[in-house]
């Protein structure tokens, strides 16, 4: 006002009142209409005050002034200074998928039988796919109604030799089924119109368009057993290193077997050494 650029002495309010009651100015921005928990009001300042005005700064009183009035308007309110946000729109936390204790219940509650089989043929007749059931006649009574669960197939059509895998599946937890039941699911789309009126955005970057569903990424891992390992380096000659349990059962199938490294005692050029190997223990 004008009192910019003019030296002021002996300043005095006599007296002061104001028309509002909150207890701060707003020196920035606005206040919107959805921050329903900030109240707001035109607020007008009234100054009863006394002063002198000097020629310079420390310079000689050229003005006395008495009960001059000066009345200033503001927005005052009860915001602090942070950044406020409005939920225009909610969804819900994804509903536990109905019926899935039942659903484990019914697929575990029963005892299944497990293990493999090895079917030879003069030829194979590819008769045994993953996911039927296996029933086993001339054995232990229980095997031919055991309706066993096929998982995995191996076929050596050289030989007409088919193994077959069964029994409860090893690579399927609770956390998979859950996935299966969202298989259909899909991201529900904006429906809050007042928020989104056109498609763009609300500061100076470039328009955007709008475009399809966005993108999903769910990962499920799942557990499950390796039943044999080859590791194999193809040179001059081939060289293979084959881990298959089944192979040590063909073996030895009446006692527990375990290969780790072990020291033992060799013999070389007369000499008595020790060496680690991989290997079981003695029997």
């Amino acid at each position: 006002g004008w009192m910019n650029g003019t030296t002021i002495a002996n300043g005095l309010i006599t007296s002061a009142s104001r028309t509002g009651v909150l207890p701060r100015i707003l020196v920035k921005g606005t206040i919107q209409d959805w921050m329903t928990d900030v109240s707001y009001e035109e607020d007008t300042f009234t100054a009863e005050m006394n002063f002198a005005i000097l020629d310079a700064p420390g310079g000689s009183i050229v003005q006395k002034i008495k009960k001059h009035i000066e009345t200033l308007g503001f927005i005052t309110t009860d915001a602090t200074t942070k950044t406020y946000k409005k939920m225009t729109y909610f969804e819900s936390g994804e509903a536990i998928p109905p019926a899935m204790a039942s659903a484990l219940f019914e697929s575990w509650n029963q005892l299944q039988y497990d293990g493999r089989f090895v079917l030879l043929e003069k030829e194979c007749t590819c008769s045994v796919h993953p996911g039927g059931v296996l029933n086993l006649a001339g054995g232990v009574a229980g095997w031919a109604s055991m309706d066993a669960l096929i998982q995995r197939v191996e076929m050596d059509i050289d030989n007409g030799q088919t193994t077959i895998v069964f029994g409860p599946p090893k690579h399927i937890a609770p956390e998979d089924l859950v996935i299966l039941m969202r298989g259909l699911r899909t991201r529900k789309p904006s429906v809050s119109f007042l928020a989104r009126t056109t498609g763009e955005t609300g500061d100076k970057l470039p328009a955007i368009s709008l475009g399809g569903p966005a993108a999903k990424h769910l990962v499920s891992s799942g557990g499950g057993e390796k039943e044999k390992i080859v590791c194999s380096d193809i040179q001059t000659y081939t060289a293979k290193i084959t881990i298959d349990p089944t192979l040590v059962t063909a073996i030895r199938s009446t006692a527990d077997v375990e290969i780790k490294p072990r020291e033992i005692d060799v013999c070389e050029d007369g000499t008595a050494k020790k060496m680690i190997v991989l290997c079981s223990a003695a029997y």
